[in-house]
């Protein structure tokens, strides 16, 4: 058993076996503590491993904490790395990582500056960087994930890609999904499946503005009659069915619901009333059929290819149909007047 004063400048090892016996007059400030601590050290400065074969074959790293059984064994050169568990960082032979908890990084070899908190954590992380992962068994499926942010038991634990966030108890990507990036999935159990988005929660209510959220989104506005939303920079691309069923309203008690739409024009020509006007040119009932058998729809209706194409305007759409019933209708007194001059015969 070696104790007190070992080779080099102001080194101190405790521990039998062979802690710190490599130790040369270059190695400076080091602190060996535990059988076999330190025993490939040959050069390096400012460490202190604590544990049975604690930095077994760090050979010349600086500024290492190396404190369990086997914790940063395979270190080599590696430096200003923190390691607090049994076998955390075990095979880890790169810089500026933290791993505390037991077995926490066991299979990071060269990933840099990564954090995992929680026994078992990092998962298969090998070569990834830049990830700070807290909680027991958290950690990716894949072994060079990097940049991610995972903080709860067993979060991310189906993750392979890049850039995501996870938090909470078991939030992760969707088993069986491609690598994603920039995905957050935040609550109990929430999934994401998609790379560049958001999922909060697994069927739990998002509240803005409220602490008792009652509905999946639950906004309350800073001031009574103003929303709160807005939406700005918005696209005309992909058009959404719409069905006059399916309009949204907010009713008395401030809840978003189906409602019934009210149309509004921006001027009276917009409307079907000029048909009523002397100066209106009405097709005769025999220009109209002719005009169907030749386009297979109403003159001024537009065709079924260009609403599935273009879509229509409900206000314009609501005129046009108004425009056909009010022809419709002088047909029909036209009709019913030459039936009367007929009676009379």
């Amino acid at each position: 058993m070696q104790s007190g004063s070992a080779t080099g400048s102001f080194n101190t090892v405790v521990g039998a076996g062979n802690a710190g016996a490599a130790l040369s007059l270059s190695a400076t400030n080091n602190t060996f503590v535990g059988y076999d601590a330190g025993s490939g050290t040959v050069s390096g400065s400012a460490n202190t491993f604590v544990g049975s074969a604690a930095g077994f074959v760090a050979s010349g790293g600086n500024q290492n904490t190396f404190v369990g059984t086997a914790s940063g064994y395979a270190s080599l050169t590696a430096s200003a790395n923190t390691f607090v568990g049994n076998q955390a960082g075990f095979g880890t032979t790169s810089d500026g990582n933290t791993f505390i908890g037991s077995c926490a990084g066991l299979a990071n070899t060269s990933g840099l500056n990564n954090v995992f908190v929680g026994a078992c954590t990092g998962g298969g992380n090998q070569t990834g960087s830049n990830n700070t992962i807290v909680g027991r068994g958290a950690g990716p499926a894949s072994f060079n994930t990097d940049n991610n942010v995972f903080l709860g038991y067993n979060t991310g634990r189906n993750d392979q890609g890049r850039g995501n966030t996870f938090l909470g108890t078991e939030a992760d990507v969707l088993a069986g999904n491609m690598p994603l990036y920039n995905a957050t999935a935040i609550g109990y159990g929430a999934r994401v499946g998609v790379s560049n988005a958001l999922v909060l929660g697994n069927g739990a209510n998002v509240g803005v503005g409220t602490s008792t959220p009652t509905a999946r989104l639950h906004v309350v506005g800073e001031k009574t009659g103003e929303s709160g939303l807005r939406l700005e920079t918005l696209t005309d691309q992909d058009k959404p069915v719409v069905s006059t069923n399916n309009f949204l309203t907010v009713n008395a008690l401030g809840e978003v619901v189906l409602g019934r739409p009210r149309l509004q024009i921006d001027s009276p020509n917009q409307w079907a009333d000029r048909v009523f006007k002397r100066n209106y040119r009405l097709r005769s009932l025999a220009q109209t059929e002719r005009f169907i058998h030749q386009h297979g729809h109403l003159p001024d209706v537009p065709s079924a290819e260009t609403v599935q194409k273009e879509g229509v305007d409900l206000v314009q759409m609501n005129a046009i149909l108004l425009q056909k019933v009010e022809e419709l209708t002088l047909h029909v007194i036209r009709l019913e007047k030459r039936l009367k001059q007929r009676s009379k015969r």
